[in-house]
């Protein structure tokens, strides 16, 4: 038996609010790049440090692929030397599974570590 792929979402709080108790998550990005972004357990630090660096109130949205409805693409879209998920149509809400919050650390940087 294969485990299912499982990608993350970084959002903010309030945006996941008004989005939790509906069908899809349909972000901006999917309407300005045509995708929505994810990232693997790996790179969500990362990318929150660097995209996300001065926002507060920010949630990790852990996702079971198996349940979106698309296929997921990596691609280094951005020449960032990685490959980072993209699924290319809305996110059925109920492939999300937990809900983190992401939080610091004492160097202000972001730490992320789902328990």
């Amino acid at each position: 038996m294969t485990t299912p792929l499982t990608l993350y979402h970084i959002i903010f709080e309030a945006d996941w609010q008004a989005v939790k108790d509906t069908e899809l998550y349909r972000p901006e990005s999917l309407a300005t790049e045509g995708f929505i972004h994810y990232s693997t357990l790996e790179q969500v630090t990362g990318t929150a440090n660097f995209i996300f660096a001065e926002a507060t109130d920010l949630l990790v949205l852990e996702i079971d692929a198996s349940l979106a409805n698309a296929d997921v693409i990596f691609e280094d879209l951005y020449e960032a030397g990685q490959e980072f998920p993209h699924i290319y149509a809305p996110l059925p809400v109920k492939a999300v599974k937990a809900v983190h919050q992401l939080s610091r650390k004492q160097d202000e940087k972001f730490l992320f570590s789902p328990a």
